[in-house]
This record gives structure tokens, sequence and C-alpha cells, in this order.
């Protein structure tokens, strides 16, 4: 079953730093931590965005 039902193929959820702008993907209900400047973001910290996961 799709993941993503409701979104794109080439569509997945992620979270927008507040600290450094940096997006990558989001973990379902669990606190992410930002890989470029280590913020915890969860859904009440951080912007959670539709992204593509093409590559560009």
């Amino acid at each position: 079953m799709n993941k993503n039902f409701g979104m794109p193929d080439n569509a997945v959820r992620s979270y927008k730093c507040a600290r450094c702008g940096n997006m990558f993907e989001a973990e379902p209900k669990v606190a992410s931590t930002c890989p470029i400047c280590g913020y915890s973001c969860s859904d009440n910290l951080c912007n959670e965005v539709d992204s593509s996961d093409e590559g560009y």
C-alpha cells in the first residue's frame, strides 16, 4: 500500500527546519533531528511540507 495516500508518487512528507531551513524526510509520529544543524523537529516545532523525492 502506498504510504503517501492522496499525494503524488514522487512526494514525501518532510520537515522544514525552523532553525536553518533545511528540508528532510519526516518520520511519522516521531521527532526527527535535522541532519544539518541538529535541531530536533516535530509537528509543533518545524513546518511539515510535501517535497519531491526526485533529488532535484
